[in-house]
């Protein structure tokens, strides 16, 4: 479902829109969650490089919230 909704939100909204990246972020955690760990770093760093990619600042709380995300997804 996440996923449809991720696809509307791309046709309406400008790619590095904060909705988009927050999205992806939840899409990730869920990934994840269903126990694929691989997938759900794998979507984290790509969030993370499209963020900063966007202008995020690195010490902004979303861009660590991800890099945390990416840790904890990877050590698994």
């Amino acid at each position: 479902m996440l996923k449809d909704l991720l696809v509307q939100m791309e046709r309406w909204l400008d790619e590095d829109h904060v909705e988009i990246f927050t999205t992806r972020g939840e899409l990730a955690h869920w990934v994840g969650m269903t126990g694929d760990a691989q997938n759900a770093a794998a979507a984290y760093t790509t969030l993370l490089e499209d963020m900063l990619g966007a202008g995020w600042e690195s010490d902004s709380g979303g861009v660590g919230h991800v890099q945390r995300q990416l840790v904890r997804w990877s050590r698994r």
